[in-house]
């Protein structure tokens, strides 16, 4: 799933050998009204790359992921931390506080430095 309809696109042209088992579709997890199309328990993946910083309701994107997953699934977020970030970009991160928010009800968790003092990577499992 992706907000963006080229990126879809993308995925399906790359991954044609594996089409028949793999669902691939447009979806913006910052409209709950798109988000209540999808059966709960019905994802086994989703992944945020430099999103959640930019979602204006970070508890229920994060709810609405725990409620889509199915079980053994994972949702990896990785993110810029605010503070490793020079002042003029700290609306690209995460704030403690966010973090906390994002990651908090879920069951199971790591996270990992992908760069020293850049990105973060949470894998979250439920």
């Amino acid at each position: 799933m992706d907000r963006a309809d080229a990126a879809a696109a993308a995925a399906r042209d790359r991954y044609t050998d594996v089409a028949s088992r793999l669902r691939v579709r447009r979806l913006d997890f910052a409209d709950p009204t798109e988000a209540a199309t999808l059966p709960e328990r019905s994802v086994d993946l989703v992944t945020m790359r430099l999103v959640p910083a930019f979602l204006p309701d970070k508890a229920a994107v994060a709810e609405l992921v725990r409620r889509l997953h199915a079980p053994g699934g994972v949702w990896p977020v990785t993110t810029p931390l605010t503070g490793r970030l020079p002042e003029e970009r700290r609306s690209i991160g995460l704030t403690p506080e966010d973090v906390a928010t994002v990651t908090g009800r879920w069951n199971r968790g790591h996270w990992y430095d992908l760069e020293p003092g850049g990105l973060r990577c949470f894998v979250l499992r439920d």
